[in-house]
């Protein structure tokens, strides 16, 4: 079973790497974060990885459309950025929301 306070761990990684300007690390941590919050919330099987919750939550549209388009978002990498995607300017944010939001699924 996760814990939350490792989720709370990734997301003090997120912010540690958007601090020293590494983008590549603060998304990874993002990514796990919201991958840890969705089993411990049981919105998925507890063998999915962090990118499957992502394109679950990103295509799901009993989502918010704000939601699915962070998760969207915290997909992209850096291919994305060279091709001129926009990436999101703080992972850390994105993340809480995606995991907020997994509350009001369970209701």
């Amino acid at each position: 079973m996760t814990s939350l306070p490792t989720v709370a761990i990734e997301l003090q990684r997120c912010a540690e790497a958007v601090a020293i300007g590494n983008d590549g690390l603060a998304r990874v941590c993002a990514r796990r974060a919201v991958g840890l919050a969705a089993i411990a919330a049981e919105v998925v099987p507890a063998q999915a990885n962090a990118m499957t919750v992502l394109r679950h939550v990103a295509e799901d549209t009993t989502y918010p459309s704000n939601v699915r388009l962070l998760a969207s978002s915290l997909l992209n990498g850096e291919r994305a950025r060279l091709s001129g995607t926009s990436m999101i300017a703080d992972p850390g944010a994105a993340a809480l929301t995606i995991i907020q939001s997994f509350a009001c699924q369970s209701n």
